[in-house]
């Protein structure tokens, strides 16, 4: 036997990994620049639509840093056999920012980065095989954009999201994207999820989870009680763990667990052909 083989056979594995995360680029006119994305793409024996996970990052983050959290990442997706694409658009907070009129990121999100990955990668084009979630800023971005855009999401999550901004006036560039809460109270209360219930209906599958002692508990417990008292099925995780990198570590395989089931009995529930 050659004694090359085996050298040859690793290196042949590992540039099969090393391609299953792919460094994209999406153009976006609402954001007025090129947007980074990491896509972590399975590979299959044979061509197939595959469920999608947008997994966003938090505040102060990029692209990255879910790989950084999570190095296993393509691992699991490829035993779990789903797309998870994280885009990288810096501390937009996910939303179409009423004060700085160049910075459209929920537009982005809905209009030009769903597009580009439906029309790049070998997705399921319909609600029932895309998922968002994502930690801190990023929780607050899936939840809402989820509950703004249902007809995309057919699950949405949460880890260490803050649910109830309002308390935190000052702190994470809040008045860059909403305004000071001096002069733009009212914008404030418009994008504060708590305030906004409508947001969550029994059509979307939802799992949301918060340390204990992160400063974001009382908001996530909040909408728990909010969500039982509306009788809108939902996974709540509250867990001993703070805002840190081990908790997300930890949680964000709870996710992505929650959402494989969610593809599997979506999937089970479409009609034979």
């Amino acid at each position: 036997m050659n004694k090359l083989f085996p050298f040859i056979f690793l290196l042949l594995c590992c540039l099969a990994h090393a391609q299953q995360v792919i460094r994209d680029t999406i153009p976006s006119q609402h954001l007025g620049h090129d947007v980074p994305a990491v896509v972590i793409l399975p590979t299959t024996e044979e061509k197939q639509a595959l469920p999608v996970i947008y997994l966003l990052h938090g505040y102060n983050q990029n692209e990255n840093d879910w790989l950084a959290i999570r190095p296993d990442l393509p691992q699991i997706a490829q035993r779990l056999g789903i797309i998870i694409v994280c885009p990288g658009v810096g501390n937009t907070w996910y939303v179409d920012s009423p004060v700085a009129p160049g910075q459209r990121c929920e537009s982005f999100m809905i209009h030009e980065l769903v597009a580009y990955i439906d029309s790049h990668y070998p997705t399921r084009k319909d609600r029932r095989g895309r998922a968002i979630t994502g930690l801190s800023m990023g929780g607050y971005g899936s939840l809402r954009l989820a509950g703004r855009h249902p007809n995309l999401f057919g699950a949405a999550g949460s880890t260490s999201g803050p649910i109830d901004i309002l308390p935190f006036p000052n702190r994470w560039g809040m008045d860059k994207v909403f305004g000071t809460f001096e002069h733009q109270s009212e914008t404030w209360k418009e994008h504060n999820i708590i305030l906004h219930p409508e947001l969550f209906t029994p059509q979307t599958a939802y799992i949301f989870d918060c340390g204990t002692k992160d400063f974001f508990h009382e908001g996530n417990a909040q909408l728990h009680r909010i969500l039982l008292e509306k009788k809108v099925p939902h996974t709540y995780i509250s867990q001993p763990g703070t805002h840190n990198i081990a908790y997300w570590r930890s949680s964000v395989l709870q996710h992505l667990l929650f959402f494989a089931e969610f593809f599997r009995v979506s999937m089970d529930a479409l009609p034979s052909t």
